[in-house]
């Protein structure tokens, strides 16, 4: 059990990176970049099917992730009564 949540963590601080500029090109703010990048790696990381597609996919479905994450920060920090809260869920990426 431990060594998957290793190879787990050890794949998704590789995207870290990539998620972040990605975040950062969309918000145009480190904080809320790094709040989006956060959310979206979470998300992730209960998505088995994330971990066994090959890179290409993966980074897909890290941008599709971290522009719903971007969205929910925006409208959470607009202070929206749209429901911001990012859940993880986003169309199905294949």
């Amino acid at each position: 059990m431990r060594k998957q949540w290793e190879e787990k963590i050890d794949t998704l601080r590789s995207m870290e990176t990539y998620g972040y500029q990605v975040a950062y090109y969309v918000l145009q703010d480190q904080r809320l970049a790094a709040e989006a990048t956060k959310a979206a790696l979470s998300a992730l990381y209960r998505d088995d099917s994330f971990f066994s597609a090959c890179l290409e996919l993966r980074r897909k479905k890290l941008r599709s992730h971290i522009r719903t994450a971007a969205l929910a920060v925006l409208l959470n920090r607009r202070g929206s009564r749209v429901e911001a809260a990012y859940s993880g869920q986003t169309d199905n990426v294949s």
